[in-house]
């Protein structure tokens, strides 16, 4: 449907065009007739943006799309995060677009909740595309914006020793590695922390989960 041409129901909304003529028709669904709008915006035309900058936007309407493009590296994790936003009450998503032209994310969430892992190193867009619903209103949508790696610490541990830590980005993870030289009984004795989940992994397809603020009470020792 033409309202949700650039919403994350469809398929890849890229179209890669060679040299040539095209002709773009639109035509009304059953006894439709009214005014509409639309752009094809060319991707080349994108607006540089870098992990950790704020980018400062607006959508006009509510339902527009943006182009942004950025420089990653293969195993490079970030997430969207809005910093602030005015305007219609949905939140806009994204669509990410690899160095090879392949779409890898198509309902990219822009909460700062869904961590993106890239596979190829080189220059990737996202286009930001705001919520088709949002046709009701007619208030343009502004947001801030940042593009944020996500933390991926490693450090070792010793059993008895106090670990001190901090999570310090959205999906952010502290990996500790430690060895058993014979068999030892362990219990996880939490210290403090309000949100957060611990899970253990070792030999014999071992893997124990508990959340970080009850970790030694009654919502330990769940399987995985």
């Amino acid at each position: 449907a033409f309202l949700w041409s650039d919403g994350w129901y469809n398929a890849p909304a890229a179209i890669d065009l060679r040299p040539g003529e095209y002709r773009l028709r639109v035509y009304g669904d059953s006894a439709f007739t009214g005014a509409f709008s639309f752009r094809l915006l060319d991707l080349a035309q994108s607006e540089g943006i870098a992990y950790g900058a704020e980018v400062s936007t607006t959508l006009t309407p509510g339902t527009a799309s943006k182009v942004f493009s950025f420089d990653g590296t293969a195993g490079d994790t970030f997430v969207f995060e809005t910093l602030s936003r005015t305007g219609p009450v949905y939140d806009p998503d994204y669509r990410l677009i690899d160095p090879l032209g392949q779409e890898v994310r198509r309902d990219g969430r822009t909460d700062g909740r869904q961590p993106e892992t890239l596979a190829r190193t080189g220059t990737y867009t996202l286009i930001l595309q705001g919520e088709p619903s949002n046709r009701y209103s007619a208030d343009p949508q502004a947001l801030v914006f940042r593009l944020t790696e996500v933390q991926r610490d490693t450090g070792t541990l010793a059993i008895g020793d106090l670990v001190e830590g901090s999570i310090t980005t959205p999906g952010g993870t502290v990996t500790y590695g430690f060895t058993v030289t014979e068999e030892t009984g362990v219990v996880f004795d939490s210290l403090g922390a309000p949100d957060g989940r611990v899970l253990v992994e070792g030999p014999n397809r071992l893997s124990r989960a508990f959340t970080l603020d009850n970790g030694d009470g009654r919502s330990s020792s769940n399987p995985r």
